[in-house]
């Protein structure tokens, strides 16, 4: 769904009855002159200058002129204008409202308008604002070229960017320090964070959570989602105390590799639940995947994997380690009985798809759980609920069904929305899908778009 600023965008009907019921002469300046796309730029300009800003209908004009300036639907020109408008009557609420809604923004060009005033201004309070939408990452973007960054590097020159960027990193306000760490990551070397991070002396919320990663994984959180799942794990004290030791403690062929998602299933092999090396560990999982029947996609969105070593470019040993509990997990009979229960409901569901988290009971027990999804667009989604994502920090694996047809192998393994979605959380994930009425297909999926096709369960006879 396109980022709008909604609340706002929520009170545009109190203008729909607005109608400048003049007799002659040029309609006077109103919201809904303002808003209608329907009319001729030049009209709609006119109304944006000329609508007073005092007086009675002042508060209708400022909504409507904050509607406007925010909004990705209207020309970036008439959305300058407003800007222009809204600055003139009250530069310190432009400010805060851009505090609030900038980061709902994608057309460059407005990004530009408002990182241009905010520079001629002198508006150094815009920079949370400007680092928190250069966060937001974008597809072959010149990181350097992005207008938040040409705004960004002009409001703090002369100090290197990098320098003024980790100065936000530091800093006590946690949103700022969020948005500031992703941009510095994605700009920087990557290994070098470490480094920086174990040298600050400061004690940030941020920076805690940071050490504390360092401590615990290879690969450090790179968005606002590992910030998240990080934040979460490190709220059970005593799991994480246990969970941070566990990168000095595994087999060398899993050091290096090693990111959040991995710890619960690291945690499991620590205690001894499966006691053989990566080594065995791949050797089964490729013993199993000969043993499979598997069903590519017809148009795929992703890269198949092609090497379950744990050596080579597309699975390390942690993600072959997460493969396997998958693989033994298909093996339960209670899994497999869950998991058609659920794609049966699911097909009878056309509102939605379904999906879950697969985890551990507490005895241990690998366990598929359901979690009904709290918004339904159709049968072509899932919109996993936050309650979901809670869950997967400490299981096994995401899990969502493509069973909008029993006969559905074209569509057998994750889209391309899917991956996104595996990319974002930085996360793996199951897409099970109906080979037929009694077989479902299993694809695990992970970042970077690589997807390995475990092949088929088969319904449990009653």
């Amino acid at each position: 769904m396109k980022r709008t600023a909604a609340a706002i965008m929520a009170t545009v009907f109190l203008f729909t009855q607005v109608t400048g019921c003049g007799t002659a002469g040029p309609r006077p300046a109103t919201p809904e002159i303002i808003l209608d796309r329907s009319l001729n730029d030049s009209r709609r300009a006119d109304a944006i200058r000329s609508i007073a800003l005092d007086g009675e209908g002042t508060d209708e004009a400022l909504v409507a002129l904050h509607l406007l300036a925010w909004s990705d639907r209207h020309p970036v020109t008439l959305r300058s204008q407003a800007m222009d408008r809204l600055i003139e009557h009250d530069a310190e609420a432009f400010w805060r409202a851009a505090d609030r809604w900038l980061v709902t923004v994608d057309a460059p060009g407005m990004i530009k308008a408002i990182g241009e005033r905010a520079i001629a201004n002198d508006r150094e309070d815009a920079i949370p604002a400007l680092l928190r939408r250069w966060a937001i990452p974008q597809k072959a973007a010149v990181e350097m070229g992005r207008p938040e960054a040409v705004a960004f590097r002009r409001l703090v020159s002369p100090t290197a960017i990098r320098e003024a960027l980790w100065g936000y990193v530091i800093s006590p306000d946690r949103r700022a320090a969020e948005a500031a760490w992703m941009v510095w990551f994605r700009i920087s070397n990557g290994p070098a964070g470490r480094q920086k991070i174990n040298g600050e002396s400061g004690d940030t919320p941020l920076l805690e959570d940071l050490r504390a990663a360092a401590a615990a994984v290879d690969h450090l959180p790179r968005n606002r989602e590992e910030l998240h799942r990080l934040t979460a794990l490190r709220q059970d004290a005593e799991r994480w105390v246990s969970w941070s030791k566990l990168r000095e403690s595994v087999h060398p062929r899993l050091r290096g590799h090693i990111a959040l998602r991995h710890l619960p299933v690291l945690a499991r092999l620590d205690k001894g639940h499966k006691p053989f090396g990566p080594m065995r560990r791949a050797s089964g999982l490729q013993s199993h995947l000969r043993g499979s029947q598997r069903f590519a996609r017809q148009r795929p969105a992703g890269r198949a994997v092609d090497d379950v070593s744990g050596g080579g470019l597309s699975l390390s040993a942690a993600d072959v380690a997460v493969a396997h509990e998958v693989v033994l997990a298909m093996n339960e009979r209670t899994v497999v009985s869950a998991w058609f229960a659920q794609a049966d409901a699911d097909h009878a569901d056309k509102t939605t798809e379904h999906g879950g988290v697969l985890t551990w009971d507490a005895q241990g027990k690998p366990t598929a759980v359901a979690f009904p999804p709290k918004q339904k667009e159709g049968d072509q989604k899932y919109f996993s609920p936050p309650e979901l994502i809670e869950a997967m920090y400490t299981g096994l694996a995401h899990y969502h069904f493509h069973a909008q047809e029993y006969e559905n192998a074209e569509f057998a393994g994750p889209g391309r929305g899917d991956l996104e979605f595996v990319d974002a959380l930085r996360t793996h994930a199951l897409t099970l899908t109906f080979i037929d009425r009694d077989r479902l297909n299993v694809d695990l999926a992970f970042p970077g778009g690589w997807v390995l096709d475990l092949g088929c369960i088969e319904r449990p006879a009653d």
